[in-house]
Parts: C-alpha cells; sequence; structure tokens
C-alpha cells in the first residue's frame, strides 16, 4: 500500500486525507472515535428493581455533549453504534437496597440479547443498609456490525422488599465508543 506525503497533509493511496494540518499544528483527522454514546439516569431512581431478578436500565437522558452519532433507543433503552467497527463499552450502576441487607449484586453489559459482560459483588459478609448504596462497572471492548445492539442490565438480591439503580451522572451511566474498525 502506497502513501502521499505532503505538507499539510497525509493521504491514502486512493487520495483521501487521512490527517491534514492548518500549517499551525493543528491537525483534523477522521473520525475513528465515532459513533459516541453516554446516556445517564437523570431523573428519580428506578425502583422497578425486584429482588433476584435481571432488571434493564432505563437510562433516560443522553449527554449531548458526548454523544455523537448512533442510535440510542429511548423506549427500549438500548443503543445501535450502525457502523462496523471494535468499540469500548462501559456501564456503571449504583444500586440501592430498601431493605436492611442486600445478598448479592451484578450489573451486566447485553449484547443483542444475550450477556456479553458482567460485574459482580456478593455482599453476604457485607451490611448494606437501607440508607447506603453500592456502585458497580463493567467495561469491555468488543467487535460490532451495524446491526448490533447493545443494553444495560442489574441483578440484585435482597433479604426483603426491593433494589433501586440510584438517579447519578457520575455513578449510573452507560458509555460507548468506537476506536477502531
Amino acid at each position: 500500500m502506497a502513501s502521499i506525503i505532503k505538507v499539510n497533509e497525509y493521504k491514502d493511496f486512493n487520495n483521501n486525507a487521512i490527517i491534514t494540518s492548518d500549517g499551525s499544528g493543528n491537525l483534523t483527522t477522521q473520525n475513528i472515535s465515532e459513533p459516541c454514546l453516554k446516556v445517564i439516569r437523570a431523573s428519580s431512581n428506578q425502583t422497578s428493581v425486584s429482588s433476584a431478578t435481571y432488571t434493564k436500565v432505563q437510562f433516560n437522558s443522553e449527554d449531548t455533549d458526548v454523544t455523537t452519532s448512533g442510535t440510542w433507543d429511548s423506549t427500549n433503552y438500548r443503543w445501535t453504534p450502525g457502523l462496523s467497527g471494535k468499540y469500548f463499552l462501559s456501564l456503571n450502576i449504583e444500586l440501592v437496597s430498601a431493605s436492611d441487607t442486600a445478598k448479592q449484586c451484578q450489573m451486566l453489559i447485553y449484547k443483542n440479547g444475550s450477556i456479553l459482560t458482567y460485574a459482580y459483588l456478593n455482599m453476604n459478609a457485607f451490611d448494606l443498609r437501607s440508607s447506603g448504596s453500592q456502585a458497580l462497572g463493567a467495561s469491555i471492548i468488543d467487535y460490532a456490525n451495524s446491526t448490533d445492539y447493545y443494553e444495560g442490565f442489574v441483578y440484585m438480591q435482597v433479604n426483603s422488599g426491593t433494589a433501586s439503580v440510584r438517579t447519578s451522572n457520575e455513578n449510573t451511566n452507560f458509555c460507548g465508543h468506537r476506536i477502531g474498525s
């Protein structure tokens, strides 16, 4: 494969610009990190997390400063990047137990309806009081085609009552961005 190098431009064999410079040291590159997504749980805790049940996290706000493209489905709470490539995905969830103690919790990234990766915490040795919470995070690099989709799920087993996904931009979010083709 051949390349053409010019003073302010780097091109591929088909004369497509890969990197350009304005002559002052400012570079413009291809947007390999797009599409990019960040969604958060922005209003009220999600209280519909029943004990010992896998529950989809209902992220209800896109961070428009980060989200550049792809499709966030706010009805089904899933992201379809829409462009084939390698993606870095991260899911962070803050869980709150409505009872005195929680036994275990998981948060999971699903791809096309199946578990892709998860984080797990066995809390039998801990007391998670009803006023306390537990934040978990998981991340993975995955290859997606143009129609693959990703979702976030939680699982929490409590002695009695239910659990909630806490509203928090810092601790409850789902992010993804393209890192290569």
